[in-house]
């Protein structure tokens, strides 16, 4: 992990931004990133198993803190239903608030089909056609929260 840590310091001397997928099941990765990145930002399922492991995220984010006392890591509910009846996000948020060092973002995103449908097209949703409002809306948000500027204008 210690050359996961210098090769994201290499390529922060290099690049003004980088971005790092990791997946869920990589504890060492998450917990090296934590140690050098300005923000993470984490998206979540609104549902019982997503809720139950940020406990641990909460757990590695006081410990990176630390080391890292710029460090930001922020939750964004991922794939939240649109049922008028769901209370999952409403359970959801209230879980994650109770977080010692993670950020809970009001931030939503939806289940879209035309999220489902414009990834294998390799496309953004403000890409794909037919045009879905709501969900490019969405992402220009995740822009907005990671940046804190708008997202590029895409024709």
């Amino acid at each position: 992990m210690a050359a996961f840590r210098r090769a994201i310091r290499d390529l922060a001397r290099r690049y003004d931004d980088i971005v790092v997928d990791i997946g869920s099941g990589e504890g060492a990765a998450i917990e090296s990133i934590l140690r050098v990145a300005d923000v993470a930002i984490v998206p979540v399922q609104p549902n019982g198993m997503d809720i139950w492991t940020m406990g641990l995220l909460d757990e590695l984010t006081v410990a990176a803190l630390e080391l890292n006392d710029g460090l930001k890591v922020r939750v964004i509910l991922n794939r939240a239903s649109h049922h008028h009846a769901s209370r999952d996000v409403q359970s959801a948020m209230t879980a994650l608030r109770a977080c010692q060092a993670i950020e809970v973002s009001d931030l939503v995103i939806r289940e879209r089909s035309s999220i489902r449908r414009a990834v294998p097209a390799g496309m953004l949703v403000n890409e794909y056609r037919p045009r879905d409002p709501k969900g490019s809306e969405e992402i220009a948000a995740v822009y907005r929260l990671v940046f804190a500027e708008e997202p590029p204008v895409h024709v």
